[in-house]
């Protein structure tokens, strides 16, 4: 018998390694026919020459990205515990006024320089002169400029970097991270570093 399944598998292919039981055989259980099923399929893709591949090679996942960042960052200033939705506007301001700015133009991240070896493998260093904020790194590209949105010039980001010194807007975020979380009445399960010890 010749007919088609759901996954366009022929049920003439679908049987035992020796071809006697056929996935529809009424003689074997459910798990039985699943497994002889899988068997087959796989036995099939392996003598294709289809190859599986990532699909985006040398791209990190996206949700990696946006997971580590959250660990890396956001969890590390706001702390691990559960924010409540109605302090989302004054998180979200706070994201607005302050951690914002201070990833972008205070806080240096480290630039990898990928180099290849005769194996093919791709090796990242940072050296420590490929350490900077994201705007001085997107100020030294040099199409930089065109990445920009057209209310936007250098002048005025240059600006917002100029406004305070690195220490001092992180100064000023620490104190506005502190009102924040008063207001809100969070706090980190994680014990500040003074405090650690006592």
């Amino acid at each position: 018998m010749h007919t088609d399944n759901q996954c366009g598998i022929s049920e003439t292919l679908v049987g035992s390694p020796d071809g006697t039981a056929s996935r529809a055989d009424p003689g074997l259980s459910r798990g039985q026919r699943i497994g002889v099923y899988y068997h087959v399929v796989a036995k099939l893709l392996s003598n294709s020459l289809v190859e599986f591949t990532k699909s985006r090679v040398y791209q990190s996942c996206d949700n990696a990205l946006v997971e580590g960042k959250n660990g890396a960052i956001i969890r590390k200033h706001i702390g691990y515990g559960h924010i409540a939705p109605e302090h989302a506007v004054r998180i979200r301001e706070f994201y607005v006024r302050y951690l914002n700015p201070y990833l972008n133009y205070h806080r240096p991240c480290g630039f990898a320089t990928v180099t290849v070896d005769t194996k093919g493998k791709r090796r990242r260093k940072y050296p420590l002169a490929n350490y900077a904020t994201p705007y001085e790194k997107l100020k030294s590209l040099r199409e930089g400029g065109a990445v920009l949105r057209p209310e936007l010039s250098w002048e005025a980001l240059e600006q917002i970097a100029k406004s305070a010194s690195d220490t001092e807007f992180t100064e000023r975020m620490r104190r506005a991270k502190i009102d924040l979380l008063r207001q809100c009445k969070m706090e980190s399960p994680v014990p500040p570093r003074s405090e650690v010890g006592r």
